[in-house]
């Protein structure tokens, strides 16, 4: 768990300057002054609202250290610190003088903030008689003596301050509301945290609940499928989705997995490959249907590849970016996703993107850190090379994995497959001994 206060997140009020002092807040907040009212909001993890910010009505004073307890409404309604008795300037004190009240945006339909106010002269109750009115009545209404938010707030602040005037018996006074509209409940729900001038924050602090674990990952397997890898095709075949195989094993772990079948051989061109090669071929698009990746896997096919070397890295390229690869005579078309969705295999929103590549050879292109004297580049046309395939992988926020055939014991495909790894910082270091506190 991770405690959020006022160490962490806060804005507090210069009464003197009569300005915002936001140096101590992580995000720069849109915040117009409030004119006594100090507050601070940050969304929590994965909040989905727009920082727009607080809107707040002219008029009005500091009514100073006024002490009534104030009422409380529905949503959440708090009295933003001892500043809680009618602002200076009237015949009556108005209870609470200082309320932020909170439309609840977790439920469906959003759930309306309340507060009711009361009011004294001379000591005595008056509220019987009470008669309010809002300066900005866009943010609601008052049935007798209790505030009634709407479901969202005009122009679509997070935030407004509004005065509040009420009337009994020929006498006058004023209080200041806000309304602000969050996710209050729920798994997902913001934090809001009110900071009086030189006083403690209200709450002092609060809880944020989260886990690590992966809710919905997607996983490009590319395989290549040139002359030596038979023993690496018939093993994904059998392997991919019968019972205790490699998709339940992932979904035992992950609850929502989606699956891209791919494959690579070589470019056909000069010594490279030969007719019937190519440098990619996604036969699956991300699915979350067992059946139909299984049908996809049953595609692979023995090809040739040529030369040592193949087609590992712009494979990969492919995968993350869709962009096309061409080369003289041939070419594999750019790929554009439907709207939301990235990449060459249609990678899905929110997804974690995890690319699996399994071979046996050297890689084309490859001119990472440590070399590969086996690792030749590619002459008579441009194709992606290993730098390039690292910032793809940064850019799509993906992460490598790669399995290595060792059926000839040959170093060389390790040598690639660590330094990209290292590049994409997809290494998972062993920490037998890690604790932690909350």
């Amino acid at each position: 768990m991770v405690r959020l206060g006022d160490p962490f997140i806060g804005t507090w009020f210069d009464g003197r300057a009569r300005s915002w002092d936001t140096r101590r807040m992580p995000r720069r907040w849109n915040l117009r002054t409030s004119p006594f009212a100090v507050l601070a909001l940050a969304a929590a993890c994965g909040s989905s609202h727009s920082n727009s910010g607080f809107s707040t009505n002219p008029g009005g004073d500091d009514g100073g250290s006024g002490s009534d307890s104030g009422s409380g409404g529905g949503s959440g309604g708090d009295d933003g610190g001892s500043d809680t008795g009618s602002i200076i300037g009237s015949n009556i004190l108005l209870s609470p003088g200082n309320a932020t009240v909170f439309i609840d945006l977790a439920t469906t339909p959003a759930t309306r903030a309340t507060q009711a106010f009361k009011a004294t002269f001379a000591g005595a109750d008056v509220t019987s008689t009470l008669t309010l009115t809002l300066q900005n009545p866009a943010v609601g209404t008052f049935g007798g003596q209790t505030f009634t938010s709407g479901t969202t707030i005009p122009g679509g602040a997070l935030g407004v301050t509004t005065l509040v005037t009420g009337t009994s018996q020929g006498r006058s006074g004023l209080a200041n509301l806000t309304v602000v509209a969050l996710r209050v409940t729920g798994a997902e729900k913001d934090f809001y945290f009110i900071e009086p001038y030189k006083m403690a924050p209200s709450p002092a602090d609060n809880v944020l609940e989260f886990n690590t674990k992966l809710k919905q990952v997607d996983v490009a397997i590319i395989l290549d499928t040139t002359g030596s890898m038979q023993a690496s095709i018939s093993n994904v075949q059998a392997n991919l989705t019968k019972t205790g195989g490699i998709l339940d094993g992932l979904l035992a772990a992950i609850p929502n997995v989606g699956l891209a079948i791919v494959d690579h051989r070589d470019y056909p061109y000069d010594v490279y490959g030969v007719a019937g090669d190519y440098p990619v071929h996604v036969w699956q698009v991300v699915t979350t249907s067992p059946a139909a990746a299984q049908a996809a896997v049953n595609n692979y096919s023995l090809g040739n590849g040529q030369d040592d070397p193949e087609a590992q890295i712009p494979a990969m390229d492919y995968v993350l970016t869709g962009n096309a690869l061409n080369w003289p005579g041939g070419s594999v078309p750019g790929h554009i996703p439907a709207g939301g969705y990235t990449g060459g295999v249609d990678f899905r929103p929110g997804s974690f993107r995890v690319v699996v590549q399994i071979t046996d050879a050297p890689w084309h292109n490859y001119d990472g850190t440590p070399a590969d004297g086996l690792a030749t580049p590619y002459a008579g046309f441009t194709a992606p090379d290993f730098n390039q395939l690292a910032a793809a992988f940064t850019t799509a926020n993906a992460k490598y994995v790669g399995v290595v055939d060792d059926h000839a014991n040959d170093t060389h495909p390790h040598v690639e497959s660590q330094a990209l790894s290292d590049a994409t910082a997809s290494n998972a270091p062993l920490t037998p001994n890690l604790r932690v506190s909350p």
